[in-house]
């Protein structure tokens, strides 16, 4: 007789039913592949949706590299604004507060060839140094490069190019101008500083009246022009002396007058206007 007992299987106790339904689901949530990180969305480019400022033909007047200048590079705008204006006029200008732009520059396309289909002689920051529009050189404006990893490397891009007013490189200009978040600003929106004589009266005197030439143009002609002296004198308080001078040779008791519509006005507009002549034409400015 066998010692050995039937085999009988062993009966587990079942799970309740919400256990059963997790562990259905729990292979259902390991295999269902993890969404990768989302990738870093690449630095969108300024002039994507803002037309530029300006985008035209330029040629190549000249470039420099030096210590002192960095890298700056001159071209001859060849596409006037609106109204045959400098497209850069009013714009601020120099190292410390010049306005900057986002510049592409290439070679000048033939006919029916798109500019973007070249490649660029230079795309980076350019801070714009200087414009000028004058008859022997006409519509110039200088920018001084980013000579960092984002702009030339190090490498002046115009190097070999030919430049000059009629042999220099024909080239195609784009540059918007840049806001103080590096957006690009709309042309409409840059802001443009008012040239003198479209400024008011008023505000011309103002400007002058802070000015050491005018003060020393006024404290030579003050006999002339106010009738005598005047005070307080130009050693003491310059900018006062000044303003009384002018206004004795307005004849008003206030500057502001130059601005109302009456016949006083208008008397004290021309007096100005003959003063300006008579300060410009001495050559102090």
């Amino acid at each position: 007789m066998s010692l050995l007992r039937p085999h009988r299987p062993i009966r587990r106790p079942q799970p309740p039913p919400e256990a059963a339904a997790e562990a259905q689901r729990e292979p259902a949530r390991e295999s269902c592949a993890r969404p990768a990180p989302a990738a870093a969305a690449p630095e969108p480019d300024p002039s994507t949706d803002v037309p530029p400022l300006y985008r035209g033909g330029a040629r190549l007047l000249d470039w420099k590299n030096t210590a002192r200048s960095g890298m700056t590079v001159d071209f001859g705008i060849r596409d006037e604004g609106p109204m045959g204006v400098h497209p850069f006029k009013g714009l601020r200008t120099g190292k410390e507060s010049g306005q900057r732009f986002r510049v592409s520059v290439r070679l000048e396309p033939d006919e029916g060839v798109d500019p973007a289909d070249l490649p660029a002689v230079y795309e980076g920051e350019g801070l714009l140094m200087r414009w000028s529009d004058d008859c022997m050189s006409g519509m110039t404006v200088r920018f001084l490069l980013d000579d960092g990893p984002d702009g030339t490397a190090g490498v002046h891009p115009f190097e070999g190019m030919a430049t000059g007013r009629k042999e220099g490189e024909a080239l195609a200009l784009s540059a918007w101008a840049l806001a103080d978040d590096e957006s690009a600003q709309h042309p409409r929106h840059v802001r443009r500083k008012t040239p003198f004589w479209e400024l008011s009266e008023v505000k011309q005197s103002q400007i002058l009246c802070r000015d050491a030439r005018f003060v020393s143009f006024l404290a030579e002609n003050e006999s002339k022009l106010a009738g005598g002296e005047v005070s307080p004198r130009p050693e003491g308080d310059p900018i006062k002396f000044a303003a009384s001078v002018v206004k004795a040779y307005l004849r008003v008791e206030s500057r502001g007058i130059m601005n109302l519509d009456t016949a006083e006005a208008a008397i004290a507009r021309r007096r100005w206007e003959a003063l300006m002549k008579e300060y410009f034409r001495n050559g102090y400015r």
